[in-house]
């Protein structure tokens, strides 16, 4: 994610400092629109605070990753951010408040 590309984005300037199972991150949060999906089946999210990292733990930095998309519930992120899903049911962006993942097997890698 590149911040200057986007017409939309507006950082926030509050700090964020996030734990989890394998290591932490922190850094700052912004808002964007953000969307899922592909051109024919997107859901597109305006107004989406989110946080970007300027420090992540080690266990992190060897990972093939983009980044962490928080899709838990908003009364467990930091800062009381709303997860960008939730941000869409509130939004009335989605019919249903359900969503599914897809993961597919890539490679010749086991286990």
């Amino acid at each position: 994610f590149t911040s200057a590309s986007s017409s939309t984005y507006v950082k926030n300037g509050k700090k964020f400092a996030i734990s989890y199972g394998t290591g932490s991150a922190t850094g700052f949060l912004g808002q964007d629109t953000i969307r899922f999906g592909t051109e024919l089946t997107d859901l597109t999210v305006p107004k989406c605070t989110f946080g970007q990292a300027t420090s992540i733990a080690p266990f992190f930095k060897n990972q093939v990753i983009d980044g962490i998309l928080g899709l838990a519930f908003q009364s467990i992120a930091d800062d009381n951010v709303k997860p960008p899903f939730i941000e869409a049911i509130d939004q009335k962006l989605v019919a249903l408040p359900l969503f599914t993942v897809w993961l597919e097997h890539e490679g010749a890698q086991e286990n």
